[in-house]
C-alpha cells in the first residue's frame, strides 16, 4: 500500500485547493497525531468543521469539471450543467455554516463567467436539439428565443437546400429535331456516336 502524500495547491489549477483541503481531511487523524508527538499547532475542530463545508461546496464544482473534460462531453452539456450548479449554489443548507460568504463569491463568479452563455446561439442549438435536455433548461424568455432561433435556422436551411437543387439541375436546351433520340443523349454525355446495328 502507497504511503498517502498531502496534496499541494496550484495557483494556476483551481481544482488544487479542492484536492488540498480533501488530502487534509483524508489524514485528519494522521496529523492530529503527528502534531501532538512533535509539539506541533494543529487545526482546532471548528477549523476541521470549515475544511468539511467547503469541500461540500467545491465538490460540485469539481465533479463538474470532471465531466465537461471528458471526451464524450459535448456543447450541448453547458446550459444544463451552469443551470444546475447555479441552482446548487442557491440553496441553502446546514453546511452553508462558516462558509456562506465563499458560497456567495463563488456564484458570483459564475454567473459572471458564464452570463454569455444565454446570449450564444451555438449553445442554444445545442440545448435544445439535444433529447436529453430540450427546453427543459431554459426560462420562459429563452425558451421562446431558443424555438424561434431553430425555426429560422431550418428555414434558412431550406432554402439553401432549395436554392442548391435548382441549380444543380441542367439548363433545358434547344437541339434540332434530328437531335432528341436516348442515343443523342447518350452521345452527348459520352462525346461519342451510337448507331443502330440492324439484327435482321
Amino acid at each position: 500500500m502507497k504511503p498517502a502524500r498531502l496534496q499541494q495547491d496550484v495557483s494556476t489549477r483551481w481544482n488544487s485547493t479542492f484536492y488540498m483541503l480533501r488530502s487534509l481531511l483524508q489524514q485528519k487523524r494522521a496529523l492530529a497525531a503527528y502534531g501532538v508527538d512533535h509539539s506541533l499547532p494543529t487545526l482546532n475542530p471548528m477549523q476541521w468543521s470549515l475544511i468539511e463545508n467547503m469541500l461540500t461546496i467545491l465538490d460540485p464544482c469539481e465533479q463538474l469539471t470532471r465531466d465537461i473534460c471528458k471526451a464524450t462531453s459535448t456543447t450541448a452539456d453547458v446550459i444544463p450543467a451552469v443551470q444546475a450548479l447555479k441552482r446548487l449554489l442557491h440553496k441553502t443548507v446546514a453546511t452553508d455554516h462558516g462558509v456562506k460568504t465563499s458560497k456567495t463569491t463563488l456564484l458570483e463568479s459564475i454567473n459572471t463567467r458564464f452570463n454569455h452563455v444565454d446570449d450564444e446561439p451555438l449553445y442554444f442549438l445545442a440545448t435544445i436539439l439535444d433529447p436529453r435536455y430540450k427546453d427543459r433548461y431554459f426560462t420562459s424568455a429563452t425558451k421562446q428565443q431558443a424555438k424561434k432561433l431553430v425555426l429560422e435556422k431550418m428555414n434558412t436551411q431550406q432554402q439553401r437546400q432549395h436554392t442548391h437543387v435548382l441549380t444543380d439541375e441542367p439548363e433545358a436546351e434547344t437541339t434540332e429535331s434530328g437531335n432528341n433520340s436516348l442515343l443523342d443523349m447518350y452521345a452527348e454525355i459520352s462525346g461519342r456516336k451510337y448507331r443502330f446495328r440492324s439484327v435482321l
